[in-house]
This record gives structure tokens, sequence and C-alpha cells, in this order.
């Protein structure tokens, strides 16, 4: 509008050029007042154009606080989208509409800003034009019409979306309405308006024999009490699958532990690895020694000994006869036996032929004479030793019959005459009555004595009526 006053004003000055050559007084006075009016319109543009400006930083400031902090400026409130808001200024009224946009406060301010400094530009620009002017009319004045332009300020209002940024936690899927929004926490494992909330997955059941639930998100684990594992401690832990019952043992499964049965294994402790001395008892008997093996043990006994224990004396008589020449073996003892050899048989084995005899018969014949108290009768007794260089014995003392033999013959009559004491080699033996009363006479007429050997060897004496008298006598018998 500037623009088009000032050519105007200038086809006026050149349209009126010819009457100027031909008038130069009034030329000067008319060209002194269109200058004066130059002037005082761009004074009066320049005035108007700075009261916009102030106005404009006014309302600019008061929306900006409003975008920022709403509420805090008097200047939009009770104000909708589309209304227009009036800015009076030095009696000039600014009008500016609030249009709905969607940009956000921050594109606004920065919007009003542009605003700002190219308002200020237009006003640098205002002032460089009027010097200009003020330097190229200064002699004669110039009408200049001026137009005021009002200025239309368009802001944004920012509509929020109340699931940016994200409220619901934990991976919880927000919803909208225009009032409000909701958290769909369904599989994420919580709970509440925002899914803030843990929601506990340990249920009664949830871990089996005693385990110990312990709640995670969305999950929960179990801590299985001893002999129970599994996700659920559902399984009974089998502690014999790998079998640790050494040396043959028997492993029995039980809850959380296992036990080993020995019996019979030789062994013992937890698994059965430890070999049991079975001679810790001394079992062997008689001296025998014990030797410890793998689950029993062994006696190695001493001679003249038997049995799993010693404890059977051995018979030394088995398991064959040690005695000869049909001797009869008797076990007498450990390592020990006896031969009773047969006849004429003698030694330890009855192997050596006999050299000592018993006494098969002894006889004493009895003088008949009668007087003077005769010759024994009655009670009289007497008895009979029998002896050589080497060996002696005694017979039982038997009654002295007159006029009779007397005769020592059984095992129990001869006593110790009955062993074999004699060797037949010896050609003299002797004989000697010996009386049990020797008040009495004994009167012999003749002694024999038999050996036991092969052939009978026989000692004998005749006394030729020869009579002793209450004393007794010695005969020296000769073999016969």
């Amino acid at each position: 509008m500037v623009e088009n006053t000032e050519k105007s004003a200038f086809l006026e000055s050149s349209n009126d050029t010819t009457k100027d050559a031909e008038n130069p007084t009034e030329k000067t006075s008319e060209g002194g007042s269109k200058k004066c009016v130059i002037i005082g319109g761009i004074v009066a543009l320049a005035i108007i154009a700075v009261a916009l400006l102030v106005g404009f930083f006014v309302f600019h400031r008061e929306l900006k606080a409003e975008m920022e902090n709403p509420g805090s400026s008097n200047l939009l409130k009770g104000k909708m989208p589309g209304d227009v808001i009036q800015i009076d200024i030095d009696e000039e009224t600014i009008n500016t509409t609030i249009e709905p946009d969607e940009l956000d406060s921050t594109d606004s301010a920065q919007n009003l800003d542009e605003i700002d400094n190219q308002s200020e530009n237009d006003l640098e620009e205002i002032d460089d034009n009027e010097n200009a002017q003020d330097e190229s009319n200064t002699d004669a004045p110039v009408i200049i019409e001026v137009t005021t332009t009002t200025t239309t300020t368009t802001t944004t209002t920012t509509i929020i979306d109340l699931c940016s940024p994200n409220p619901c936690q934990n991976s919880g899927i927000c919803n909208k309405d225009s009032e409000k929004f909701t958290c769909d926490c369904t599989g994420t494992g919580f709970s509440g308006e925002t899914c803030e909330i843990n929601v506990d997955d340990c249920l009664p059941d949830s871990c089996n024999n005693h385990g110990v639930c312990s709640d995670l998100v969305n999950s929960f684990s179990c801590k299985c009490d001893t002999g129970y594992d599994g996700d659920h401690c559902e399984n009974d832990i089998n502690e014999c699958s790998e079998n640790p019952c050494q040396n043959s043992g028997i492993c029995n499964d039980e809850i959380g532990k296992y036990l080993c049965n020995c019996s019979g294994t030789g062994h013992d402790g937890i698994n059965c690895e430890k070999d049991i001395d079975e001679c810790l008892s001394d079992p062997c008997q008689n001296d025998g020694k014990c030797v410890n093996e793998i689950g029993k043990f062994a006696c190695e006994c001493q001679d003249g000994w038997e049995g799993d224990l010693c404890e059977s004396d051995i018979d030394d008589c088995l398991p064959s006869n040690p005695c000869q020449n049909n001797g009869k073996c008797s076990n007498s003892g450990t390592n020990s036996y006896k031969c009773d050899c047969a006849k004429f048989w003698e030694g330890p084995t009855c192997d050596t032929a006999q050299t000592k005899f018993a006494l098969k018969e002894v006889q004493m014949k009895v003088n008949p004479h009668t007087g003077g108290g005769g010759c024994g009768g009655g009670g009289t007794t007497a008895k009979i030793m029998i002896y050589d260089s080497v060996s002696v014995c005694h017979t039982k003392a038997t009654l002295y019959p007159t006029g009779k033999t007397a005769v020592w013959k059984s095992d129990d009559q001869l006593k110790d005459c009955a062993e074999n004491k004699f060797d037949p080699k010896v050609s003299t033996i002797y004989y000697r009555i010996m009386p049990t009363d020797n008040d009495r006479d004994y009167c012999v007429d003749e002694v024999t004595v038999i050996l036991d050997d092969q052939k009978s060897t026989k000692y004998m004496k005749e006394t030729d009526d020869k009579w002793r008298d209450g004393v007794s006598d010695t005969f020296d018998l000769n073999k016969q």
C-alpha cells in the first residue's frame, strides 16, 4: 500500500513538471508543503507500527505462558477454539483467532518467535524507507496514503495421548478412551492398575512332598525336600540307582537315603566296604591258628586235632591200625595211641617178639603131716613171692591146705605176676613162701612155676620132705 501511494505521488509530480517550469515560485512553495505531509505520514506510520509490535509481543508472551502452563494467564481463560481475542493497544484493536492444529506447544512457540523476528525486520525496513524519504524529499511535501493491515496469529492446542509414554508396567498393554486409560496385564504375571503388582504364582499344590515354592515372574520354582526332584518335587529319587553297596551288599532305597544289607557278605560299613575280621573272636580251639578270609575264616590245627574249629582229637588209630601182629589199637589222647599186643608180641606197635612173659600158673604141694600142729590146715594162709635178678611179683594169699596142692592161676590170684616180667632165657628164678601166721608149720613137698610163653617154660623144685618150722623159705627153681 505504501508503494502504491508513493507511485501515485510520483506520477502527480511528473505530470506537473511543465507547470513547475512555467511558474518556479509556485513550485517551490508547493514542494515544501508536500515534504511536510510526507514526513508527518511517515511518523504516524512508525508510531502505529511500534504500537502493533508492542501489543503483539504482549499477546505472544501471554499466549506462550498459557501454552507452557495452562490456566496461568487470563488471556485465553474461558476461550475455545474459534473464539476471537481482542487486544487494545493505543486505541487500536488487534483481532486474532485461536484455531486447533496438530502442532505441539514447542512448534507454536517456535512459530511465534519467527513472527517476532519478522516483525522486527519489517520495522527496520520501515525505518530505512523513512530515512530514505527524508533524504530524497526534503523540498516538497508528498501526500502518502497509509493502509493499516491487521495480523491474524494462529496457535495450536495439543491433544495429549494417554498411552504415550506407555503407563503400563511389565509389558502390560495400554488401552485408552477420551478420558482415561486401562492396562491389560494378561500373561504378564502382574496385576494392578498399571500392572505393578507381581502375582503370587505359588498355589498350595504347586510343590509336592513338602517342597518349598518360590514365586517368580509369571512362574514359580520348587526347592525340593531331600530325596525328591522334578519341577514339582514329584519324583522320589532312587538312591540305589547307582548300586552304592559293595561286595554283593543289597541296597534298600529309602526317602532321601539308602541302606546296605551286608548280611552274609563278610563285610560291614555304610557301603559294605569293610572286610570283617572273623578272627577277632579267636574261634579256633586247642591252639589252632585262625586265618581271616573274605566273609569267613579257617583254622590251621595243631597236630592231633581236626575239625572246623580244631575241636576234635584225631583218632590216632585211624585210618589204618598202627599196631602190628594183630595188636589192638586204642586212642589214648592227642597224638597218642596204645597197642594191646597179641600174645608173644610186644613194643609200641607190637612189632617186637616178646622177651619177658607173665606167669601162667604157680603150684605148691603141701605135705600131709599133721603132728605137732601139722602143715597148714584150718585157716592158715600164705602168699608166694617170685623173682629173678630183674623182676619180682607177688601172688594173692590163699589157704595153705594140709596134704593138698595150692594153685594160683587166675589173673586175680596171680595179681602182678600176670604181667610180663620174666625172661625165659634166665635159667634160675626164686620162690619164697610168705606166711600170714609165722606160728604155724609150712611143710612143702614141691613148687612149680610155669611161664606164659610159647613153650610154657616151667620152673620146678622138690623139697625132699624137708621140714620148715615157723619160717619161710626160699627155693631155687631150675628151668625144666
